[in-house]
């Protein structure tokens, strides 16, 4: 089969869509054009035509190393259609059907490839475009017969002419693989590209300007997908400075401009901030345009110090706070509330942790924990003030993770993260219930879509009494004689065998009679092994790479993506889970705080409460804790009030 099949990668010209030319940037250790072929090849397409026009040494190099043949499109600069048409004349005369798959999308992977050519088993379609709910996307799998057509074309509106010229011959493929996207029209589009382009690295300066030198050197007609300028200005702001959510204006307007001077466009205050304002961007859309300190370009070029100024926008980004900035003005509102606090044992305490932590591999666990939790603050969701064993941190509590001082009550940073016992960490985030699923959106949205981030399964097991009811069932034992054996099995036990201990009238009714016997063997084989699968109630796992390159993945009831590896495997291969907990007792505060608002009262300040309070001691002394959160069973309240109990 891998004969018959071939793939045309464009790899001639700058990409706008992931702001500079792409074919020879590295992404995690293989070049954008190593990771196009490695798809194509691991979908048993080996034969591949790189296309290329720019840098056309370096990229024939590129391609000559990964044993791929070579084309160069002399009218690259033209556009992507005549790099497509210079690489389907170069097709080897035996292929039956090829992919068009361009460098600038290094996002495709193998699964999609396969899922096209099985289609293709069953549909005389001449060409099969992949659909990403409902947005379509590269690549498509185009049948032989069409290359004339697609040679001849020359057409209005270049690449996207050509394939509505081929509309009525296409048939779309729904995928799962999701989000690849061909052309970027809407701005979910642009968000998940944005996620997507974070990962490959922060741009340093000498990147920084080839990045402004490719974009000088476009001529106008060069640029296929850089319609809008306000996306190609978003786009290169992501990709230089990794801003996340918080896109520095001035800098976002510098791209912007950029882009405008390469294609030639004289209205971009006008074009970039309407983009804008349709994705909710206000106070960027106010800035663009109102560039003032960068000489007009002559001939359509930048002149030397218009060049230096723009690049020191680009590379200087948006201020970033660490860990230590944070710590110090923690450490300041703690000396103004206890000035005779010893200041050293505080850092030497943050300086420790910092070291565990960093020696450990998990400042980027930290990082993300404290993002999604900033997040849930500033859209107001409330957050629990930390509990469990993450408390003891002080870095945590000099992030925003935890309300804590871990040094002023008495907790240790041991029981967290230990270098002499090696564990995840494990920090439980409480969310107020009605926002928690808001804050779990955000964290897909940033960290790279549903392929990145999803829901941990778990599984309801068979236990004692479950497994006799099931397997009573299942072999046809009388409804009344099963429930009687469960009955007698101990709510307490801890299994089944345990249970024949305790109580053996339970073996003793199974033995009067063949089939309840083979119901209690039966039972004892399959107890403790999986009943159902469930979504976890609280994990959720964050990927640098897609989670399909981990672990096999399903969909939920509700299309969600859920990982079918419990946590505990989830952590074996490496990945770390992170708990998203809806706690209603949060809810019920943040309802309590609102009328108290609407009454004209004074309301309480949540996130600094008196510890020595003596009606909330007494409250507790009485064990009069119903509805408080961990202390309400009868456990904690016979605990509780003990030490103040007369002997």
């Amino acid at each position: 089969m891998s004969g018959a099949l071939a793939g045309v990668v464009p790899a001639a010209g700058f990409s706008s869509r992931m702001g500079r030319f792409k074919p020879l940037v590295d992404l995690g250790g293989k070049t954008a054009l190593a990771r196009v072929v490695d798809c194509l090849r691991q979908a048993e397409v080996e034969n591949v035509v790189v296309v290329g026009g720019h840098q056309a040494g370096k990229v024939r190099a590129e391609a000559s190393r990964l044993g791929a043949d070579f084309v160069f499109n002399r009218e690259f600069a033209s556009g992507m259609l005549t790099s497509i048409q210079a690489g389907v004349r170069a097709l080897p005369t035996e292929t039956e059907a090829f992919f068009i798959l361009p460098v600038d999308i290094p996002l495709v992977r193998p699964l999609t490839l396969k899922a096209l050519l099985h289609a293709r088993k069953e549909s005389d379609a001449a060409v099969l475009c992949p659909v990403f709910q409902e947005s379509p996307g590269h690549p498509p799998l185009i049948s032989r017969e069409l290359i004339p057509a697609i040679l001849a074309y020359d057409g209005p509106n270049g690449l996207g002419g050509l394939f509505d010229s081929l509309g009525d011959r296409a048939r779309g493929i729904g995928v799962w693989d999701r989000n690849i996207l061909l052309d970027m029209d809407r701005p979910k589009d642009l968000k998940v590209l944005r996620a997507r382009l974070a990962r490959y690295g922060v741009l340093d300066r000498h990147e920084a300007w080839t990045l402004l030198n490719d974009i000088l050197d476009i001529p106008p007609q060069g640029v296929a997908h850089g319609r809008k300028v306000g996306e190609t200005a978003l786009l290169l702001a992501k990709a230089v400075n990794q801003a996340g959510g918080n896109v520095d204006p001035e800098m976002a307007m510098a791209c912007g401009l950029l882009h405008d001077l390469a294609k030639g466009q004289p209205n971009h205050e006008e074009a970039g901030a309407g983009m804008l304002e349709d994705m909710g961007l206000h106070p960027m859309a106010r800035v663009v345009g109102r560039h003032r300190d960068v000489p007009p370009p002559v001939d359509g070029r930048l002149d030397e110090a218009a060049l230096v100024c723009l690049a020191d926008k680009l590379v200087r980004g948006p201020e970033r706070v660490g860990v230590r900035q944070r710590f110090e003005e923690k450490l300041a509102v703690i000396k103004k509330k206890n000035p005779d606090v010893n200041e050293q044992e505080y850092r030497d305490r943050i300086a420790y942790e910092i070291k565990i932590i960093l020696d450990m591999g998990f400042p980027g666990y930290f990082l993300i924990v404290a993002d999604f939790i900033a997040h849930a603050r500033k859209i107001g969701v409330p957050v629990g003030p930390g509990r469990g064993s993450a408390a003891g941190s002080m870095v945590a509590y000099a992030m925003d993770i935890t309300a804590l001082d871990p040094i002023e009550h008495g907790l240790i940073f041991e029981r967290f993260l230990n270098p002499s016992r090696i564990s995840m960490p494990d920090i439980d985030v409480d969310f107020c219930i009605e926002g928690r699923d808001k804050v779990y959106h955000y964290t897909i949205d940033r960290y790279g879509g549903p392929e990145y981030v999803c829901q941990i399964i778990t599984f309801g097991k068979l236990k004692a009494k479950a497994v006799i009811r099931d397997v009573g069932r299942a072999l046809g034992v009388p409804l009344p004689e099963v429930d009687e054996i469960a009955k007698l099995i101990p709510d307490g036990a801890k299994n089944l065998t345990k249970a024949l201990e305790e109580v053996p009238a339970i073996r003793e009714i199974c033995n009067s009679s063949e089939d309840k016997t083979q119901m209690l063997e039966t039972a004892l084989l399959l107890e403790g092994l999986p009943r159902h699968a469930s979504t976890h109630a609280a994990g959720v796992v964050v990927s640098d790479k897609p989670l399909n390159e981990y672990l096999p993945l399903f969909r939920g009831k509700e299309g969600e993506t859920i990982t079918q590896f419990d946590m505990n495997y989830v952590e074996k291969l490496g990945l770390v889970k992170f708990d998203f907990l809806g706690l209603r007792n949060l809810t019920v505060i943040k309802n309590c705080l609102e009328l108290i608002e609407k009454q004209g009262k004074p309301v309480p300040d949540m996130d600094h409460l008196d510890f020595s309070d003596d009606s909330t001691f007494a409250l507790l002394q009485r064990a009069d804790t119903t509805g408080v959160f961990q202390l309400e069973s009868s456990g904690m309240k016979e605990l509780i009030s003990k030490p103040w109990q007369s002997p």
